[in-house]
């Protein structure tokens, strides 16, 4: 019964992200629903259930998304940082997945701009960098609420 919530969570993510959120863009800028999905989990369960679903949540956006899984690999990476770091945190569950949010989301931003410029030799003008890491922030944020009663439901079964 896990493994269905599992996969019809994961599904639901993944739809959300790639056909939902694209048309509530502002100025071409969409949420990271994925991100906020792997860092609220990050926080709320334990080590290897947290960096297995961030695996296969990354995965699934690399695949439609048609990337070199530079992706995952990030992901799995801030989904283990998470996970290290927590340990020592004493405190709410839902301030530290907002305040991750917070700090990740924009290095994240900028990683993937940084990886569009250097890596894919894509123009981006500093404004639109700018509205980017400001804007997607935002989304990111606001996204918190609504994933974070989901993702703590999933986190207590595995307990």
């Amino acid at each position: 019964m896990r493994g269905l919530k599992y996969l019809v969570l994961v599904l639901g993510i993944l739809i959300a992200q790639h056909v939902i959120l694209p048309r509530l863009s502002f100025l071409g800028v969409t949420p990271d629903l994925v991100l906020v999905a792997v860092i609220i989990y990050s926080v709320l369960g334990q080590e290897t259930p947290a960096t297995v679903f961030a695996a296969v949540l990354a995965f699934g956006q690399d695949l439609y998304a048609r990337g070199g899984y530079w992706n995952m690999v990030l992901k799995i990476l801030i989904s283990a940082v998470i996970s290290n770091f927590k340990a020592e945190f004493m405190g709410d569950e839902y301030a530290l997945a907002a305040l991750l949010v917070m700090v990740i989301s924009p290095l994240y931003l900028l990683a993937e701009l940084l990886v569009m410029t250097l890596l894919l030799d894509r123009q981006v003008s500093l404004a639109y960098a700018a509205i980017k890491l400001v804007a997607g922030t935002i989304y990111n944020l606001l996204l918190v609420p609504l994933l974070f009663p989901l993702l703590k439901e999933l986190a207590n079964a595995d307990r």
